[in-house]
């Protein structure tokens, strides 16, 4: 970590032996490195619709329109996303490829790009690439899987390698910075079935809550309000004919929904920081049930993590009482019957108990943060 923390303060280069154990750190194998180079030939062909599309996106934000609006911009902006789609793709992660994502993590910082945007550009990135794999492997799921893993640990380093950047240039915005990260790649996930980005924002408020009356200290609390909204980020792997299908779910398609907490998982594995561990923790188990039925992984009772026992029991009347494409919303009375019902089997009594003890609380949040998306 210092030897990357060096280089990017130009104390010292970063040499091959420390790139190596950075790329070890993160768990970029050589076994992921091929699995990427395997993907090329699937990639090539696209990779040119995929940066018109990037750029068209970025040219319709407010934020980042005014940086990219010069004709001059763009026709510098397109050969450097393709350049980063073939360097990516072959798989061989040295100094120069080092050295580009830290130009462009500077160059971004210089000209007044917030971190949150040029890491929610790595969301499109994501969301190119696991299309790119559910289209090469739509019945293999290990394959598909090992394929989303290897991709995921890369764009973690490029983000890496950016954050600290950002880190050394803005301090004293470090946690700001680090919020903001959060609640975009959360958007990222949320964008598709909730466009207000109202569901992570009342979920993080009525988490706060009942981690306050489950006495978590305040520290713990803040954690888990700022985590909250990571909680389906995993989402991002799901295809949207599954994510969005008005109609009940196949067997073989819940599978596939299954598997968000652990792609989620897999997104927030990084040990660096704090809040993205606690990130981590909630995706992993806010789907289980304290009966022990529930999953990616059946963990019953204490052994669920406190978080995602309360994540898990404001999360399901948030999805109650908000109305999709596939269901109704229901009336506040029944979402808060159906709670109650799944007492001491779908959720953890004394969670559940600190949940009712700020029902008032977790009411009048609903009420400032209305839906607004009309379907």
């Amino acid at each position: 970590m210092k030897a990357l923390r060096d280089w990017i303060h130009k104390e010292k280069p970063l040499d091959r032996h420390d790139r190596e154990r950075w790329l070890q750190y993160l768990s970029v194998t050589k076994e992921d490195r091929k699995t990427i180079v395997a993907m090329k030939d699937d990639f090539a062909p696209h990779i040119d619709e995929f940066v018109a599309d990037f750029c068209g996106h970025l040219l319709k934000q407010k934020e980042t329109s005014v940086f990219i609006m010069d004709t001059d911009v763009i026709k510098r902006l397109k050969p450097s996303v393709k350049k980063y789609w073939t360097q990516l793709l072959k798989g061989n992660y040295g100094s120069g490829y080092f050295n580009d994502r830290l130009k462009a993590a500077h160059t971004h910082e210089r000209i007044g790009v917030g971190p949150g945007w040029y890491i929610g550009a790595y969301t499109r990135c994501f969301q190119f690439a696991t299309d790119r794999i559910f289209l090469k492997y739509p019945d293999k799921p290990e394959q598909a899987q090992q394929a989303i893993a290897a991709f995921t640990k890369v764009f973690f380093l490029d983000m890496s390698i950016a954050m600290e950047a950002y880190a050394y240039k803005t301090h004293d915005r470090l946690k700001t910075a680090e919020l903001e990260t959060i609640y975009r790649l959360s958007r990222a996930a949320e964008y598709r079935d909730d466009q207000t980005g109202n569901h992570i924002m009342r979920l993080g408020h009525y988490s706060a809550v009942v981690a306050r009356n489950m006495n978590m200290k305040g520290d713990e609390v803040e954690d888990i309000f700022a985590a909250a909204p990571m909680h389906d980020i995993g989402k991002i792997g799901v295809p949207d004919s599954i994510l969005l299908k008005p109609d009940k779910l196949t067997p073989e398609e819940f599978e596939k929904i299954k598997a968000h907490p652990i792609i989620g998982g897999l997104i927030l594995s990084t040990p660096e920081s704090r809040l993205l561990q606690k990130a981590q923790e909630i995706a992993l188990s806010h789907h289980e049930r304290y009966d022990g039925t529930g999953y990616p992984h059946r963990l019953h009772s204490d052994e669920i993590p406190l978080s995602g026992k309360i994540i898990g029991v404001c999360d399901v009347f948030d999805a109650l009482t908000t109305k999709r494409p596939y269901k109704p919303a229901f009336s506040n009375d029944e979402a808060l019957t159906e709670i109650k019902k799944g007492e001491g089997s779908h959720f953890d009594p004394q969670v559940s108990g600190a949940f009712f003890k700020g029902v008032d609380e977790i009411l009048s949040i609903q009420k400032r943060f209305q839906e607004e998306t009309a379907y």
